[in-house]
């Protein structure tokens, strides 16, 4: 909070989440990265920074007078306390703390994580999207697509609206 202003400067969002994974053969990278026993049945509980159900960076909105790096040292004491909260108040082991999912020319701004013992790895892709003047309705977006896809878009935007 600016003491000045009464304004907040960062809001993080945090998740605490189950991550189930049921043997393969080809286990996904943080379990490679977490467990030497990728055989089986593998549990753990992730305390993430950031929105596990959506790509792109969803960790933490800041104010424009607060710089990225600073930025990333309030949202890292921020996951200290929410840890911290967790542990205390039920009885969930967290074995991951993850910050989700940071572009290339923010995350070189986190660097100092590191230092406190969080590793980075990479996703197969960051996704973005630029969408084109052109898209002025979702018809619009769909008939850019091959008739493959723009078949399969379309009966899952039609099977999404009650939602």
């Amino acid at each position: 909070m600016d003491t000045l202003t009464s304004k907040p400067l960062l809001i993080a969002s945090y998740q605490l989440v189950p991550f189930v994974f049921k043997g393969d053969s080809q286990p996904p990278k943080i379990v490679r990265h977490c467990s030497q026993k990728s055989d089986g049945f593998f549990m753990l509980n992730m305390l993430v920074c950031g929105n596990v159900f959506m790509a792109g960076e969803h960790g933490f909105v800041k104010s424009n007078t607060l710089d990225t790096k600073t930025a990333f040292l309030l949202a890292e004491k921020g996951m200290s306390k929410a840890y911290k909260l967790v542990r205390n108040q039920t009885s969930k082991k967290i074995s991951v703390q993850l910050f989700k999912e940071y572009a290339p020319h923010t995350i070189s701004s986190s660097s100092f994580l590191k230092q406190k013992g969080y590793q980075d790895f990479e996703i197969d892709m960051y996704m973005s999207l630029p969408i084109a003047p052109s898209w002025d309705s979702i018809e619009a977006y769909f008939d850019n697509f091959k008739a493959k896809f723009r078949t399969k878009a379309k009966s899952v935007f039609a099977k999404a609206a009650p939602l």
